[in-house]
């Protein structure tokens, strides 16, 4: 009955941030699809935007993949819908995703509408299990939402009568899950001081210098068949120095 009541709470929380998640899994989704609608192959018609003119200085994850393994065994569309959509999800995605869930049971980063959520410390159970399910409640969210946008570029890509690359699209979103728990966990911390709006304009810095970091997460692998193993273990490091915190910090906090 306790278990139920925790899961319950979190649900009352998350579910606010829902709505916000789910338009951000459909633009996602729609965007590299959308990007490339009307394209025509390179050397086309005169007087047709050609694929290769169109995206000459454009997608740099796209223009990064022209050289590896993957480029050999795809078509160019197909490369350029997966490096758009592999962008996204590991940067914009898992940011906002992140931002959007990241908490500890205790303190959390937008105001909650109900106020059902706030009888969080009458719950008889201690904070370092609420801390972990409500992150586990937060990356569960998280996954729905990248599921979401995985299922939506397919269809799109399909309602164009276009290829789907669906094993490299698939493998962009495995890796950005350990993105996603590093960043879910690292602001649990920061959010028991900083709030809203002023904590995403204070880590908005550090996200952009990981952006580099990110692409490079979710591309090896599909990209070239290397397992970026060193960013794997420093994000599970991360995610779990960011946890420990939390839950130090959460010990001799007062609220």
């Amino acid at each position: 009955m306790i278990n139920s009541s925790v899961w319950y709470r979190h649900w009352l929380e998350i579910r606010f941030t829902l709505p916000t998640l789910m338009v951000a899994a459909l633009l996602i989704g729609l965007w590299p699809g959308i990007t490339v609608t009307g394209m025509g192959p390179a050397g086309g018609p005169a007087g047709e935007t050609t694929f290769a003119t169109t995206f000459e200085h454009t997608g740099p994850v796209f223009q990064a993949m022209q050289k590896t393994r993957l480029a050999q065994s795809i078509g160019e569309q197909d490369l350029f819908a997966w490096a758009v959509f592999a962008e996204r999800i590991s940067t914009l995605g898992c940011f906002t995703a992140a931002l959007l869930l990241a908490g500890n049971g205790i303190m959390f980063v937008w105001s909650p509408r109900d106020a059902s959520v706030s009888y969080t410390l009458t719950l008889p159970v201690s904070r370092v299990h609420l801390i972990w399910t409500r992150f586990v409640a937060g990356w569960l969210a998280a996954l729905l939402a990248a599921g979401l946008a995985l299922l939506i570029e397919c269809a799109m890509l399909l309602v164009q009568g276009r290829g789907v690359p669906f094993v490299p699209l698939a493998l962009s979103v495995v890796f950005s899950v350990p993105i996603l728990m590093a960043w879910n966990a690292i602001l649990g911390v920061p959010i028991m001081a900083i709030r809203g709006t002023w904590l995403l304009l204070i880590f908005f810095p550090l996200f952009v210098m990981s952006v580099p970091w990110a692409w490079h997460t979710v591309t090896a692998f599909p990209a070239s068949g290397e397992v970026p193993w060193g960013a794997l273990a420093a994000l599970l490091g991360i995610t779990a120095f960011g946890l420990v915190a939390t839950i130090l910090a959460a010990r001799v906090k007062e609220f």
